[in-house]
C-alpha cells in the first residue's frame, strides 16, 4: 500500500496537460522544486508504473500477494469540488503481476496495456456569451527622440484580417477564422495506429463471438471466465486472441 501512495504522490509521474491546440499567450514562471502548474483549460494527468489498477492481482514480482489484490482510483477532488477525470493506461509486464504458463508466456505479449492512473479535468472551452468591442489605435511616432502622438484611427476590417492571418486570433480554439480552409498543397494522407486489442473468439472458426473487446488479456480471460461459469455449454469453444492475430 505505501509503495503505491509513494508512486502516486512522486513528482515524476504528475504532468501538466495543456488545452488541446493551444496557443497561449501567457507563459507560467518558474514555481519552487515539487509544485506544479495547470492551466486554468488544462488537465492533470497522474501515472504510475508500480502496478496495474483497477483488476485483481495475482502476485507481485515473484511474490504472491497476501492481502490486498486489487487497487483503484473512486474519484478526484480539489478544494472540495469532484473533478471529473478518465483512466490512462500505460504498459505493465503481465508476468510479474499474473501467473502464467509457460506457452502462455511464449504467445503472449511480454507488455500489455493496464490502468495505470488518470486525467482530471477537461480540455473543453465553452462561452455562454460574445462581447464585441470595437477596437481603435493610436500610431506614435518617434523621431530624434521626440514622441510625436498621431490622430487616433480604426483599423480597417482588410487590414484587420490581414493583421489577425496566423497571429494568436485566428489560431485560438473559439475563432470563427478556423473554418478558413489552409491554401491547397500535397494530398495529405491520414494515418492512424490502432490499439491492440483481445477478444473472444470461436476456437472453431476464429470468428468473433462477443463484440466487446479488451485491452490486455487478463480483462479477457476473467470475463471468459465469468462466462464459463454462467454459460458453459455457450461458452465452451471461446478462446481469447490478439484481435490482429485474425484474418478477418
Amino acid at each position: 500500500d505505501q509503495k503505491l501512495k509513494d508512486a502516486l504522490g512522486s513528482n515524476d509521474n504528475w504532468e501538466a496537460l495543456l488545452p488541446d491546440r493551444s496557443n497561449q499567450m501567457v507563459a507560467w514562471r518558474e514555481e519552487t522544486a515539487g509544485s506544479l502548474s495547470v492551466d486554468p483549460g488544462g488537465r492533470l494527468r497522474i501515472s504510475q508504473r508500480l502496478l496495474p489498477l483497477g483488476i485483481e492481482l495475482q502476485k507481485f514480482g515473484s511474490s504472491a500477494i497476501s492481502d490486498n489484490k486489487r487497487y483503484a482510483i473512486s474519484g478526484v477532488t480539489a478544494n472540495n469540488l469532484i473533478l471529473g477525470y478518465q483512466t490512462v493506461q500505460d504498459y505493465f509486464a503481465r508476468n510479474e503481476y499474473f501467473y502464467m504458463k509457460d506457452e502462455e508466456k511464449l504467445s503472449r505479449p511480454s507488455y500489455e496495456l493496464f490502468d495505470s492512473g488518470l486525467i482530471a479535468g477537461s480540455d473543453d472551452i465553452a462561452s455562454v456569451y460574445a462581447v464585441h468591442k470595437a477596437c481603435d489605435f493610436e500610431q506614435i511616432t518617434l523621431d530624434s527622440g521626440y514622441r510625436r502622438p498621431e490622430p487616433r484611427f480604426v483599423l480597417a476590417l482588410g487590414m484587420y484580417n490581414l493583421q489577425r492571418f496566423g497571429g494568436y486570433i485566428g489560431r485560438s480554439q473559439l475563432s470563427s477564422f478556423n473554418s478558413i480552409p489552409a491554401s491547397k498543397g500535397p494530398n495529405r494522407v491520414n494515418v492512424s495506429l490502432a490499439d491492440e486489442a483481445f477478444v473472444l473468439v470461436d476456437r472453431n472458426n476464429l470468428n468473433t463471438v462477443v463484440g466487446q473487446s479488451f485491452s490486455n488479456s487478463a480483462d479477457a480471460e476473467r470475463y471468459l471466465a465469468g462466462q464459463l461459469a454462467t454459460a458453459p455449454a455457450t461458452a465452451a469453444n471461446w478462446i481469447v486472441a490478439n484481435r490482429f492475430e485474425l484474418a478477418n
